[in-house]
């Protein structure tokens, strides 16, 4: 199983179509948050299109699973045809069970039972193994705040976390 993992696009198109370069073969993408607004605290990225970007996540032939963000509107889960899910989005494979947020809601992955622990909001990358849970964070491809743009892939028991020239960050 491949999973294609995202957050904070804020409305970036040209960030995407670069994510997607090598999401496009995955099983499936988890998006964990603030999808096409900018937010009062970010700056307007380059390639921001939120029309683009909601075209191109409305035609993906694989599927999407969204987590609501912080800059999430109403309005963000009428255009979009896959929906965001409110706080969080559970999936379950053959060995384990991912939980996915944006970040801004804290509780304790371990009363879901996670392996995978899946965050976004705070745009810096990071991935991490504690008490038998691992915590994902992918940064954002569009504002990031470590100044790497960043998304990342989990492959059977593989965990990687890329740059937008698809350099590895951080693996697990």
């Amino acid at each position: 199983m491949k999973i294609g993992v995202i957050s904070d696009t804020h409305g970036n198109l040209f960030a995407w179509n670069r994510v997607f370069e090598y999401l496009k073969n995955c099983d499936y993408i988890i998006h964990c948050g603030d999808v096409l607004a900018p937010g009062p605290k970010n700056p307007i990225p380059d390639g921001y299109d939120p029309p683009g970007l909601t075209s191109a996540i409305n035609n993906l032939k694989i599927p999407i699973f969204i987590a609501k963000g912080n800059c999430d509107s109403e309005v963000d889960s009428i255009l979009l045809k896959p929906p965001i899910a409110t706080p969080y989005v559970v999936l379950q494979d053959e060995k384990n069970r991912i939980i996915a947020t944006h970040g801004h809601i804290q509780f304790d992955p371990k009363i879901f039972g996670a392996r995978i622990f899946i965050t976004g909001h705070t745009h810096i990358p990071n991935l991490e193994e504690k008490e038998d849970i691992i915590y994902l964070n992918p940064g954002s491809p569009s504002v990031p705040l470590n100044k790497e743009k960043t998304f990342a892939i989990i492959e059977d028991e593989r965990i990687t976390i890329f740059n937008l020239d698809g350099k590895i960050i951080s693996n697990l």
